[in-house]
């Protein structure tokens, strides 16, 4: 068997091995998918309107029976819409569960036979009894043997519906992770066979063509500039001998011309590293603003001192919304280097362009984190404060972040806890939360690179010291946030030994015209 021959016969049983492979693997993926479909199409939409159901069966009663004992129109109002509702939800399960389940849907059925019945034998004749004044025939009906049985034949029913939807759900959820299983299981057996054949594919070209490789040695140490030969990488091989070692020349080749042209793209990547210097400072001027802030009815000071080594992503900002309201934003992007930067500015670009455009802050924080999509590694903590100075209310969204602080004159605060996940490839829900504050408070934004400075003896600054020393420059007198923010940053520069490390951003917004 020729060498040739011997390469087609390993690649034939290399091709098999992947379309057995594939084969395997997308039949699991099709019954996965039909298994998914039927959940997420049919049986959690019916497990919600069962569950509808159940609750306006309860509330149609409800409606009945107060309606009997005030005797007011308005009493039936429960009833009313539990009526609407449950109509509705039948109506839903009907045509989710249409040619799906034969049990289920002799069960749905069942459960509109019993309230059609308890509506006609039950509900309208007592409400006719009431309307026709006949408080105490109306009770009777509606307490009697027959009216409770009425009932708790439909309750019966409509529970058994639920029961039966929810084994329905979980029966498909455990066949969909049965399949998913399988689907691992195949792709696991199909790589091990896979590693199991390059592996013996290694082995073969060992014994078949590595010996016979002697023959191009010489032309592979001319280029390589090995045993007495000078080097150059632009002499070309060329392939001699039989057709097998033919086609060894032409690989050699190929790497050669591969090696070269991966040389080229190192000597263009090092030119390139020369000339980031100006990209960075480029970048770092976008993510920066000027520290003072003219909003109305506030007045903001922010301050972000840059790493000292490398370039980092964070950024803060003030946006003037359409309704009035100023909205404070800080962001700490994960990593150092320009890709951080640029990951922060585009963030930036998102967010601030969101909220200028009228959009709520949930909105562009669920906008921002679309940008994590094509960078999987990267992660964010933020926040943003929007903040009223007419009626003093205060609204935010936290996405993993440092929690902002509301500072009283006394000393006394309150957290802006996180209301969502921070920012990444994951995606997530945020929600906005509101508080009132005094106009005398203070609002307060930072990064780790504050609280996370340590002093000589390692121990942190911490949120604690933060709070003491805005505490110290107040007592003092400074109560505008320009100076607050410097007699603040001064003060944990002078007693940390790692101040360099990171970015460090401080921002404080006061109520009034109080000068900066």
């Amino acid at each position: 068997m020729t060498l040739r021959n011997r390469v087609r016969w390993i690649a034939t049983v290399g091709v098999l091995i992947l379309v057995g492979a594939a084969v395997l693997a997308l039949g699991s993926f099709l019954r996965a998918q039909a298994s998914g479909d039927e959940i997420i199409d049919k049986l959690e939409p019916a497990a919600t309107s069962a569950s509808t159901l159940l609750l306006s069966t309860a509330d149609m009663e409800r409606g009945v029976s107060s309606y009997v004992t005030t005797g007011r129109a308005g009493s039936l109002a429960p009833y009313a819409e539990g009526s609407t509702v449950s109509e509705d939800a039948i109506s839903e399960l009907q045509s989710l569960l249409e040619s799906t389940d034969s049990a289920l849907e002799q069960q749905v059925q069942s459960v509109d036979d019993a309230r059609d019945a308890w509506i006609n034998t039950v509900a309208n004749p007592t409400i006719a009894l009431v309307r026709g004044n006949d408080q105490a025939g109306a009770e009777k009906l509606l307490n009697s043997d027959k009216s409770n049985r009425t009932f708790e034949i439909l309750r019966a029913r409509a529970t058994a519906l639920n029961t039966l939807i929810d084994a329905r759900l979980s029966a498909q959820f455990n066949e969909f992770g049965a399949v998913a299983n399988q689907l691992w299981k195949v792709l696991l057996g199909s790589w091990l066979v896979l590693l199991v054949a390059a592996v013996g594919v290694i082995v073969a070209l060992h014994r078949w063509v590595l010996r016979p490789l002697e023959l191009l040695r010489d032309q592979i140490n001319r280029v390589a500039g090995d045993e007495g030969y000078g080097g150059d990488r632009d002499v070309e091989i060329i392939p001699t001998g039989p057709p097998e070692l033919s086609e060894v020349g032409a690989d050699a080749e190929a790497m050669r011309r591969r090696l070269v042209h991966e040389i080229e793209t190192v000597d263009r990547q090092r030119e390139s590293l020369e000339n980031e210097g100006p990209v960075v400072t480029a970048i770092r001027a976008e993510l920066t603003r000027d520290s003072v802030v003219f909003a109305p009815g506030l007045t903001i000071y922010g301050d972000l001192e840059p790493s000292e080594s490398e370039l980092a992503g964070d950024w803060w900002d003030a946006v003037a919304l359409p309704d009035g309201r100023t909205a404070l934003l800080i962001t700490d992007i994960s990593g150092h280097g320009p890709d951080a930067g640029i990951a922060g500015l585009r963030l930036k670009l998102a967010v601030t362009g969101m909220l200028e455009a009228g959009s709520d802050a949930t909105t562009a924080f669920e906008r921002g984190v679309r940008l994590f999509e094509e960078t999987p590694g990267r992660f964010a903590t933020a926040a943003a404060v929007l903040i009223n100075p007419t009626t003093y209310e205060v609204e935010w969204v936290n996405a993993g972040h440092l929690p902002p602080m509301i500072i009283s004159p006394d000393g006394s605060y309150r957290e802006l806890e996180m209301t969502g996940p921070l920012m990444s490839t994951l995606g997530g829900a945020w929600q906005s939360k509101t508080t009132q504050v005094d106009p005398r408070d203070i609002v307060v934004l930072w990064t780790d690179g504050v609280t996370e400075s340590r002093d000589a003896a390692g121990e942190e600054l911490e949120e604690s010291g933060l709070r003491s020393l805005i505490a110290e420059a107040r007592a003092s007198g400074d109560v505008a946030p320009k100076q607050i923010v410097g007699k603040v940053l001064a003060a944990s520069r002078s007693r940390a030994i790692n101040w360099g490390n990171d970015d460090r951003t401080l921002i404080i917004s006061a109520f009034g015209g109080q000068p900066n």
